[in-house]
């Protein structure tokens, strides 16, 4: 499902009477900028369930989802005058979040290597949110789709597969 579906981020954009492109999200970061909180809400309500769909497409828990979502969007009030008024928010925005989703994937892979129990998600106990027997039941129907695509492959995508993943036994 598209993050479309979950926000009227699309609806937005509109064309000026000069035939020219208006990004409303735009618009409404530029009041943000200026100070205007109710354009930051705006923005967060436009947003907030197309980041947390975002994160949740890479297996982040629900509590990871919702306090990653809520440090993008403090770090995006407090430096908001550096929003280009020229370039589009969605753009901007979704950029904070692979990079905010790349520091939090290198700080768990941190966690689980030194093994730390602090980290929710690399406890041992859990795994995304996932109890062991769940995460143990989701990799095995992730197997099954997996050898299900690679089935439909040819046999040159196979042996192309196989050398780009010597680890993984197709």
């Amino acid at each position: 499902m598209k993050y479309w579906r979950f926000c009227e981020a699309r609806e937005s954009m509109r064309r000026t009477e000069s035939g020219e492109l208006c990004d409303g999200n735009a618009e409404l970061m530029r009041k943000t900028a200026g100070g205007d909180f109710e354009a930051f809400e705006c923005l967060y309500r436009r947003f907030g369930p197309a980041l947390r769909h975002f994160f949740a497409k890479w297996g982040l828990s629900a509590e990871s989802r919702a306090e990653l979502v809520q440090n993008i969007f403090a770090d995006l009030w407090e430096k908001r005058a550096h929003f280009r008024a020229d370039s589009s928010f969605e753009t901007y925005l979704f950029a904070i979040a692979r990079n905010t989703l790349g520091k939090e994937m290198r700080r768990a892979r941190a966690a689980a290597e030194t093994g730390r129990k602090d980290y929710p998600e690399h406890s041992g106990q859990s795994y995304n949110g996932l109890s062991e027997p769940e995460a143990e039941s989701y990799l095995k129907e992730l197997r099954v789709a997996i050898k299900r695509a690679v089935s439909k492959l040819t046999p040159g995508q196979r042996q192309a597969l196989n050398a780009a993943t010597p680890w993984i036994s197709l």
